[in-house]
């Protein structure tokens, strides 16, 4: 019977996968952390293993088990679906990755051929022309006996190419064959850099791999030599100019020779040719080297333009119109370097956000989609049977939980949201928000304490002042243990508003209070702990937005105090006065 491993922290999603695998007659070991997966020992076929686990990082764990030798198929399960979080897994030594949610069918029939495929050597998918080595199967490639490094899409392109040698491949044909069969949408532009860097890594000594036919695709060559670039052809016409300067002084001087009869006139005539010829190679060699530099440096301008990348020095200015030309380049340069950054940067953040809100509904969905199979093709007594619905539910009601709190982050960073500040009472704001938790106060058997005068006013946004302070109670009697005190304190200052919210739980390690407020920021130490990762940066984004701020004072296993800046009179932004 093959042996496989769980190591998953999810509960619902680690015992809906031991229930559906044991039914297919696998012995099934699971594991909610690193640590357990280190006590489980034995020989194992298989591991299923996440990324994300409150003690550590499944692929340094994956990583480990390779130094010391072990070759366990290594089936990465986790919501990180990003082409750099597939290639560290390759890298550590993963030998498969499959991104959530997933369909338990699926991972079955995936689980049934790995095994299929471990009872034999599998006919590895290489190419091999003497300089460059592709090994498909490993994800692994050499350049003239150098490690060469690839990411997944990379290798993908390359597969393609080397299935279809000579033949041209049309950009919607790359386009259609590499990613649309798996609904991920890539532009052409995608396409292109892809192409491009390929050809960095690969093209080296003069070799052509791909050859871009253009108005119609990419054709595989093989590394075939390229053809030599031909110099500059301005120098033949200098030379042709020269040579006919010196026909026609040649010419003059026959025909004063023979006019005036003096053979004072072929010497002179001699020294002419001989000043002139002279004059003319020091000429064209100074035009020849200028030129060249300038091409040299515009081609290198040009290429940095299209590649994205740095010059690699200054250019030396001079008076001259090549220097003027050029310089008018770098100005082209800086500016779409400029703006290539920001859309970088602009890019980055939105793939960040994509990401974050990708990874925290994957697991949800995974759940729901492995019990909506589990509760269609298995027989379940009534018991199981309604046990597994109300977990159901329960990832119902997590996954309303998330979508509500990434609108709100959506609209809060997109700008829909608008703060309106009136001048209005601070109990009421604070009544508000401590309604909000009187639940969870009572079920714990908290001791909640409220300190705010009656008459105080202050302009401020109530709606979501309100919304800011239930994040911060809502953390304080979360983490707060059965029996234990969370109060709210509010004190008018000269010139800002003070509001502490304090709790006796947990405390935050100050190695953690400056992450904290980052978006869908946990700490492993609560990880068991429902929760988004959103209150606090919610709560800061708002204060923030209202020209305040938010400041944390926390001592581990005493409490925590959250303490909120209002200011009298501010300028901020995304606001109503």
């Amino acid at each position: 019977m093959k042996r496989i491993l769980i190591v998953e922290d999810d509960q619902l999603l680690n015992q809906t996968l031991t229930f559906n695998l044991i039914s297919d007659g696998y012995a099934v070991r699971s594991a909610y952390s690193l640590a357990q997966a280190r006590e489980a020992g034995g020989a194992f076929d298989l591991i299923l293993l996440d990324v994300h686990l409150p003690d550590g990082n499944g692929t340094d764990f994956c990583r480990g088990l390779r130094e010391e030798g072990n070759n366990v198929y290594i089936l990465f399960l986790t919501a990180d679906d990003r082409e750099s979080d597939m290639l560290r897994g390759y890298e550590a030594g993963g030998s498969d990755y499959l991104t959530k949610p997933f369909s338990i069918a699926v991972l079955g029939r995936k689980i049934a051929a790995i095994f299929a495929s471990l009872d034999h050597l599998p006919q590895r998918d290489q190419y091999d022309d003497g300089f460059l080595h592709l090994d498909f199967s490993a994800q692994s490639a050499r350049l003239g006996g150098e490690a060469l490094e690839l990411t997944p899409r990379e290798y993908k392109t390359l597969h393609l190419f080397v299935q279809n040698p000579g033949i041209i491949l049309t950009k919607n044909q790359l386009l259609e064959r590499l990613w649309d069969d798996e609904g991920n949408f890539v532009d052409e532009h995608t396409l292109t850099t892809t192409i491009s860097r390929i050809r960095k890594k690969l093209e080296r000594g003069g070799r052509e791999y791909i050859r871009t036919r253009y108005g119609v695709g990419y054709q595989w060559t093989g590394g075939g030599k390229t053809m030599k670039k031909q110099r500059i052809s301005v120098r033949s016409a200098c030379i042709l100019f020269l040579l006919g300067m010196e026909g026609t002084l040649m010419i003059l001087t026959v025909v004063l020779t023979v006019a005036v009869r003096s053979w004072a006139v072929p010497a002179a005539g001699g020294l002419m040719m001989a000043l002139t010829a002279g004059w003319g190679a020091a000429f064209l060699f100074y035009f020849q080297r200028r030129l060249e530099r300038f091409a040299a440096g515009l081609c290198e301008t040009a290429d940095a333009m299209a590649m994205g990348r740095e010059l690699p020095a200054p250019v030396e200015y001079r008076e001259d119109l090549f220097s003027r030309i050029q310089h008018r380049m770098l100005r082209v340069y800086e500016t779409l370097h400029e703006t290539r950054g920001q859309a970088e940067r602009d890019r980055g953040e939105l793939q960040s956000l994509l990401s974050d809100i990708s990874h925290q509904t994957k697991t949800p969905v995974s759940n729901l989609k492995m019990l909506c199979e589990t509760l269609l093709v298995r027989e379940l007594s009534p018991s199981e049977r309604e046990e597994m619905l109300r977990a159901a539910e329960s990832q119902l009601d997590k996954l309303e939980f998330w979508i509500q709190a990434m609108v709100k982050t959506s609209r809060m960073e997109s700008g829909m949201i608008v703060l309106k500040k009136r001048d209005a009472p601070v109990l009421d704001t604070v009544v508000q928000s401590v309604n909000g938790v009187l639940a969870a106060v009572e079920r714990k058997n908290l001791h909640l304490s409220i300190d705010c005068p009656e008459r105080l006013r202050w302009r401020h946004d109530v709606r979501w002042t309100s919304e800011a302070l239930f994040n911060l109670l809502d953390n304080a009697v979360k983490y707060t243990p059965d029996g234990g005190a969370v109060g709210i304190r509010v004190q008018e200052w000269e010139n800002s508003l003070r509001i502490d919210v304090t709790d006796t739980g947990r405390g935050i390690p100050e190695c953690e209070q400056a992450q904290i407020f980052r978006r869908f920021y946990r700490s492993p130490e609560v990880h068991e702990t429902e929760g988004a990762g959103l209150g606090l940066y919610l709560a800061r984004r708002i204060l923030t937005m209202q020209g305040g701020s938010i400041q944390v004072r926390s001592d581990p296993g005493r409490g925590s105090d959250f303490i909120v800046y209002l200011p009298r009179r501010e300028l901020f932004q995304n606001g109503e006065d």
